[in-house]
């Protein structure tokens, strides 16, 4: 992997990046059986026998609006993807009680998924950086590049209603 990070694909409903041995995702909108698919061939194109840490940026108002058919959907996508994943981490980009609802939500999700591999949801990016990277240890990317792919991704939307801080 190249040092620094590569945005993969940003348009108006993903963006995706690598930085190092993190895959960095964040649906801008519903996240739909179709775009779920693109998702997951994109890991699997850039996985290539490699193991990643999975970096989710969860903006709530879009997993609320996600159908059953993309629930079963991303599972079946998290199943697939298990041998490649080191490790999960989840950003709730939300502050206050909504953010707790969800990081609440979420965590109960994972639970109840069975995960082989480490997890932890989160709502602060500095605190999802540092988890991740100690996950990796010595295959860790730069902190400063892995602040800077989030904040890249996270602008691609246009901006968020509660970002956190890169």
């Amino acid at each position: 992997m190249k040092p620094g990070f590569e945005i993969i694909r940003m348009d108006a409903s993903l963006g995706v990046a690598t930085c190092g041995r993190v895959f960095v995702s964040q649906f801008y909108g519903p996240a739909t059986v179709d775009l779920l698919e693109e998702l997951r061939l994109l890991h699997v194109n850039v996985a290539r026998g490699t193991t990643f840490v999975i970096f989710s940026l969860i903006d709530p108002s879009v997993g609320r609006d996600m159908s059953k058919e993309a629930r079963q959907k991303a599972a079946a996508v998290a199943r697939e993807m298990e041998p490649f994943t080191i490790a999960s981490t989840f950003v709730v980009l939300a502050d206050g009680f909504g953010g707790a609802v969800a990081r609440s939500v979420l965590t109960s999700v994972q639970l109840f998924a069975g995960a082989k591999h480490p997890w932890k949801v989160l709502g602060d990016l500095d605190a999802a950086v540092a988890w991740t990277q100690g996950q990796l240890g010595a295959a860790a990317a730069d902190d400063g590049a892995l602040r800077a792919c989030c904040a890249a991704i996270l602008a691609g939307r246009g901006g968020q209603k509660n970002p956190p801080k890169p």
